[in-house]
Protein backbone atom coordinates (compact mmCIF):
# COMPACT_ATOMS: atom_id res chain seq x y z
CA UNK A 1 0.00 0.00 0.00
CA UNK A 2 0.92 3.59 -0.56
CA UNK A 3 2.08 5.87 1.97
CA UNK A 4 0.21 9.09 1.15
CA UNK A 5 3.21 12.07 1.63
CA UNK A 6 0.90 14.88 0.28
CA UNK A 7 -0.88 16.50 -2.67
CA UNK A 8 0.65 15.63 -5.93
CA UNK A 9 0.84 17.45 -8.77
CA UNK A 10 -1.11 15.99 -10.61
CA UNK A 11 -4.21 15.89 -8.44
CA UNK A 12 -3.83 20.27 -8.20
CA UNK A 13 -3.53 20.55 -11.75
CA UNK A 14 -6.91 18.28 -12.21
CA UNK A 15 -8.53 20.53 -9.22
CA UNK A 16 -6.97 23.71 -10.97
CA UNK A 17 -9.06 22.52 -13.99
CA UNK A 18 -12.01 21.30 -12.68
CA UNK A 19 -12.68 25.22 -10.45
CA UNK A 20 -11.67 26.91 -13.72
CA UNK A 21 -14.46 24.81 -15.90
CA UNK A 22 -16.83 25.52 -13.13
CA UNK A 23 -16.12 29.15 -12.83
CA UNK A 24 -16.21 29.69 -16.68
CA UNK A 25 -19.54 27.94 -16.30
CA UNK A 26 -20.99 30.79 -13.40
CA UNK A 27 -18.69 33.41 -15.63
CA UNK A 28 -21.17 32.37 -18.92
CA UNK A 29 -24.42 32.04 -16.92
CA UNK A 30 -23.86 35.38 -15.30
CA UNK A 31 -23.30 36.92 -18.88
CA UNK A 32 -26.43 35.28 -20.38
CA UNK A 33 -28.42 36.61 -17.05
CA UNK A 34 -27.27 39.92 -17.72
CA UNK A 35 -28.28 40.16 -21.18
CA UNK A 36 -31.37 38.69 -20.08
CA UNK A 37 -32.06 41.71 -17.92
CA UNK A 38 -30.92 43.85 -19.88
CA UNK A 39 -33.12 42.84 -22.83
CA UNK A 40 -35.77 42.64 -20.57
CA UNK A 41 -35.24 45.95 -19.24
CA UNK A 42 -35.46 47.51 -22.77
CA UNK A 43 -38.34 45.78 -23.50
CA UNK A 44 -39.93 46.71 -20.23
CA UNK A 45 -39.31 49.98 -20.49
CA UNK A 46 -40.70 50.13 -24.26
CA UNK A 47 -43.86 48.26 -23.44
CA UNK A 48 -44.58 51.23 -20.74
CA UNK A 49 -43.53 54.16 -22.29
CA UNK A 50 -44.77 53.13 -25.69
CA UNK A 51 -48.32 54.95 -24.65
CA UNK A 52 -46.00 58.12 -24.32
CA UNK A 53 -45.98 57.94 -28.17
CA UNK A 54 -49.57 56.96 -28.93
CA UNK A 55 -50.58 59.76 -26.25
CA UNK A 56 -48.36 62.82 -27.96
CA UNK A 57 -49.76 62.42 -31.15
CA UNK A 58 -53.73 61.56 -29.72
CA UNK A 59 -53.53 64.84 -28.05
CA UNK A 60 -52.20 66.45 -31.12
CA UNK A 61 -55.03 65.56 -33.17
CA UNK A 62 -57.80 66.30 -30.53
CA UNK A 63 -56.37 69.59 -29.88
CA UNK A 64 -55.26 70.45 -33.43
CA UNK A 65 -57.86 67.99 -36.35
CA UNK A 66 -56.24 66.18 -39.24
CA UNK A 67 -56.02 67.45 -42.59
CA UNK A 68 -53.67 65.59 -44.45
CA UNK A 69 -52.39 62.09 -44.03
CA UNK A 70 -49.50 60.70 -46.33
CA UNK A 71 -46.21 58.81 -46.48
CA UNK A 72 -42.75 60.59 -46.12
CA UNK A 73 -39.00 60.62 -46.70
CA UNK A 74 -36.88 60.54 -43.57
CA UNK A 75 -35.51 63.68 -45.16
CA UNK A 76 -38.18 65.45 -45.08
CA UNK A 77 -38.05 65.07 -40.78
CA UNK A 78 -34.50 65.97 -40.96
CA UNK A 79 -33.39 62.34 -40.22
CA UNK A 80 -29.98 61.05 -41.57
CA UNK A 81 -28.62 59.09 -39.13
CA UNK A 82 -30.08 56.06 -41.18
CA UNK A 83 -27.98 52.73 -40.17
CA UNK A 84 -26.16 51.12 -43.22
CA UNK A 85 -28.15 49.05 -45.43
CA UNK A 86 -31.47 49.71 -43.70
CA UNK A 87 -31.65 52.82 -45.67
CA UNK A 88 -34.98 51.62 -47.02
CA UNK A 89 -36.29 49.59 -44.87
CA UNK A 90 -38.21 52.42 -42.37
CA UNK A 91 -41.88 54.38 -42.23
CA UNK A 92 -42.80 57.45 -42.43
CA UNK A 93 -45.79 59.19 -42.12
CA UNK A 94 -46.38 62.93 -42.13
CA UNK A 95 -49.62 64.49 -40.47
CA UNK A 96 -50.38 67.58 -41.35
CA UNK A 97 -53.18 69.54 -38.75
CA UNK A 98 -55.66 71.41 -39.42
CA UNK A 99 -55.18 74.48 -36.85
CA UNK A 100 -54.73 77.54 -38.49
CA UNK A 101 -53.55 78.94 -35.69
CA UNK A 102 -50.29 77.08 -34.80
CA UNK A 103 -47.22 77.18 -37.43
CA UNK A 104 -45.80 74.30 -36.15
CA UNK A 105 -48.83 72.25 -37.72
CA UNK A 106 -46.89 69.42 -39.05
CA UNK A 107 -46.06 66.17 -37.42
CA UNK A 108 -43.98 63.15 -38.26
CA UNK A 109 -44.27 59.77 -37.03
CA UNK A 110 -41.00 57.51 -38.13
CA UNK A 111 -39.52 54.16 -37.78
CA UNK A 112 -36.20 53.32 -38.14
CA UNK A 113 -32.68 51.43 -37.54
CA UNK A 114 -30.50 54.16 -36.45
CA UNK A 115 -27.01 54.13 -34.58
CA UNK A 116 -28.60 57.05 -32.32
CA UNK A 117 -28.00 55.89 -29.08
CA UNK A 118 -31.25 56.09 -26.42
CA UNK A 119 -31.16 55.69 -23.07
CA UNK A 120 -34.06 54.01 -21.77
CA UNK A 121 -32.95 54.55 -18.16
CA UNK A 122 -33.48 58.57 -18.61
CA UNK A 123 -35.74 58.18 -21.44
CA UNK A 124 -33.97 60.28 -23.71
CA UNK A 125 -31.72 60.35 -27.09
CA UNK A 126 -28.45 60.71 -25.97
CA UNK A 127 -26.23 60.50 -29.35
CA UNK A 128 -24.19 57.81 -30.90
CA UNK A 129 -24.25 53.89 -30.28
CA UNK A 130 -21.69 51.24 -31.37
CA UNK A 131 -24.52 49.40 -32.59
CA UNK A 132 -27.63 49.87 -34.41
CA UNK A 133 -30.98 49.63 -33.15
CA UNK A 134 -34.66 50.25 -34.46
CA UNK A 135 -36.73 53.39 -33.11
CA UNK A 136 -39.80 54.78 -32.76
CA UNK A 137 -39.99 58.58 -32.93
CA UNK A 138 -42.64 61.49 -33.27
CA UNK A 139 -41.94 64.70 -33.97
CA UNK A 140 -43.86 67.57 -34.27
CA UNK A 141 -42.98 71.50 -34.54
CA UNK A 142 -41.38 70.65 -37.46
CA UNK A 143 -42.51 73.21 -40.77
CA UNK A 144 -41.39 74.11 -44.29
CA UNK A 145 -40.07 77.73 -45.07
CA UNK A 146 -40.46 78.37 -48.65
CA UNK A 147 -38.23 81.16 -50.11
CA UNK A 148 -38.58 83.74 -52.87
CA UNK A 149 -37.19 81.26 -55.33
CA UNK A 150 -39.05 78.57 -54.47
CA UNK A 151 -36.85 76.00 -52.64
CA UNK A 152 -37.62 75.14 -49.14
CA UNK A 153 -36.04 74.47 -46.14
CA UNK A 154 -37.15 71.33 -44.13
CA UNK A 155 -34.17 71.97 -41.09
CA UNK A 156 -36.47 74.63 -39.18
CA UNK A 157 -37.86 72.48 -35.92
CA UNK A 158 -40.37 74.63 -33.03
CA UNK A 159 -40.12 73.26 -29.79
CA UNK A 160 -42.53 71.24 -29.46
CA UNK A 161 -43.23 67.63 -29.01
CA UNK A 162 -40.22 65.10 -29.65
CA UNK A 163 -40.47 61.25 -28.74
CA UNK A 164 -37.92 58.42 -29.40
CA UNK A 165 -38.16 55.13 -27.78
CA UNK A 166 -35.90 51.98 -28.75
CA UNK A 167 -37.20 48.72 -29.90
CA UNK A 168 -36.17 45.38 -27.83
CA UNK A 169 -35.41 43.08 -31.01
CA UNK A 170 -35.57 43.44 -35.20
CA UNK A 171 -38.62 45.16 -36.49
CA UNK A 172 -40.30 44.27 -39.56
CA UNK A 173 -41.88 47.40 -42.39
CA UNK A 174 -42.81 44.60 -44.87
CA UNK A 175 -46.84 44.87 -43.77
CA UNK A 176 -48.03 48.93 -44.93
CA UNK A 177 -49.47 51.92 -42.92
CA UNK A 178 -52.96 51.84 -44.31
CA UNK A 179 -54.76 55.13 -43.41
CA UNK A 180 -59.06 53.77 -43.78
CA UNK A 181 -61.44 56.97 -44.06
CA UNK A 182 -65.25 57.53 -45.13
CA UNK A 183 -67.44 60.20 -45.27
CA UNK A 184 -71.56 59.74 -45.43
CA UNK A 185 -72.15 63.20 -44.37
CA UNK A 186 -73.27 62.26 -41.12
CA UNK A 187 -70.59 60.41 -40.36
CA UNK A 188 -66.97 61.20 -41.24
CA UNK A 189 -64.20 59.18 -39.44
CA UNK A 190 -60.96 57.62 -40.44
CA UNK A 191 -58.26 55.30 -38.91
CA UNK A 192 -54.37 55.27 -38.83
CA UNK A 193 -52.78 52.10 -38.07
CA UNK A 194 -49.24 52.25 -38.12
CA UNK A 195 -48.33 48.28 -38.09
CA UNK A 196 -45.45 47.69 -35.98
CA UNK A 197 -44.29 43.79 -35.53
CA UNK A 198 -40.83 42.55 -33.69
CA UNK A 199 -38.60 39.61 -34.63
CA UNK A 200 -40.38 37.64 -31.79
CA UNK A 201 -43.85 37.58 -32.41
CA UNK A 202 -44.54 40.86 -30.72
CA UNK A 203 -46.91 43.30 -31.64
CA UNK A 204 -46.71 47.03 -30.94
CA UNK A 205 -48.96 48.50 -33.61
CA UNK A 206 -50.15 52.20 -32.84
CA UNK A 207 -53.88 52.77 -34.10
CA UNK A 208 -55.16 56.34 -33.79
CA UNK A 209 -58.57 57.08 -34.87
CA UNK A 210 -60.81 60.58 -35.42
CA UNK A 211 -63.75 62.20 -37.12
CA UNK A 212 -63.42 64.94 -39.40
CA UNK A 213 -66.24 67.41 -40.28
CA UNK A 214 -66.54 67.31 -44.13
CA UNK A 215 -64.50 65.97 -47.20
CA UNK A 216 -62.75 69.75 -47.48
CA UNK A 217 -61.29 69.13 -44.44
CA UNK A 218 -59.16 65.74 -44.54
CA UNK A 219 -57.21 64.17 -47.75
CA UNK A 220 -54.34 60.94 -47.95
CA UNK A 221 -52.26 61.09 -50.20
CA UNK A 222 -50.60 57.54 -51.90
CA UNK A 223 -47.37 58.84 -52.49
CA UNK A 224 -45.15 55.93 -51.45
CA UNK A 225 -47.43 52.86 -52.07
CA UNK A 226 -44.91 50.19 -51.39
CA UNK A 227 -45.03 51.43 -47.51
CA UNK A 228 -48.69 53.37 -47.29
CA UNK A 229 -51.56 53.09 -48.62
CA UNK A 230 -55.21 54.98 -48.51
CA UNK A 231 -58.35 52.63 -48.29
CA UNK A 232 -61.54 54.92 -48.59
CA UNK A 233 -64.71 52.99 -47.21
CA UNK A 234 -67.09 55.15 -49.14
CA UNK A 235 -68.39 55.83 -52.54
CA UNK A 236 -67.64 59.79 -52.26
CA UNK A 237 -65.14 62.13 -53.58
CA UNK A 238 -62.67 62.00 -50.59
CA UNK A 239 -62.00 58.37 -52.24
CA UNK A 240 -59.66 60.79 -54.33
CA UNK A 241 -56.07 60.62 -53.24
CA UNK A 242 -54.90 63.61 -53.86
CA UNK A 243 -54.68 66.89 -52.17
CA UNK A 244 -57.02 69.45 -53.25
Amino acid sequence: MRKQNGTTIVEVLISIIIITIVLGLLFNMFLQIRNEDNSNQIQANFTINQSTIVKDVEEDIVNYGVKRVSSCDLSEANISSIATGFENKHRCIKIEYAADYIEDKIGFLMLYNTYSRYDTDNGAYVGQSDTASWMIQYVRGHYTKTYANGSADYSSFKNGTQTMKQYPTEVSTIPKVAVKYSATGTVNAASINFPIETGDGERYDINLSFTFNGNSTFKCLNNHESSFECICLSGDALCQPTYS
